[in-house]
């Protein structure tokens, strides 16, 4: 998934993602519920979608705060996503990672999931 929207095939990256989120909700696994959720704010990141993204990457960090460790995740994806974080006014940053604060991995997950599923564009 990660590759796909490096090579800017948002169609199939939103495929291979609406399959991972699947997967991962339906074993309950958190960590592949984790790096699906990474995609998918690389994914919007990439559509210029900076505010959802620092949401979703901030659920991420509330709900697995060692990702800040985890330098290939940081690499491949939060870099990029700090990046888009730049470009927006300091109080959207904040009121993506408040309402991030609030959200359960799993729900975070579900919501997206369902809003890939219908087709709607902005995730």
């Amino acid at each position: 998934s990660y590759a796909l929207v490096a090579q800017s095939k948002t169609a199939e990256a939103t495929a291979s993602l609406t399959e991972a989120l699947q997967l991962a909700l339906k074993t309950q696994h958190f960590a592949e519920t984790a790096y699906a959720l990474a995609g998918v704010a690389l994914l919007l990141t990439s559509r210029g979608e900076a505010g959802r993204a620092v949401e979703i990457w901030a659920t991420i960090e509330a709900a697995w705060p060692q990702v800040r460790a985890y330098r290939w995740l940081h690499d491949v994806v939060g870099r990029h996503i700090e990046a888009g974080a730049a470009g927006l006014p300091a109080a959207a940053v904040a009121a993506a990672r408040e309402r991030a604060r609030r959200q359960e991995l799993r729900a975070a997950a579900a919501e997206v999931l369902a809003k890939l599923e219908g087709g709607e564009p902005a995730v």
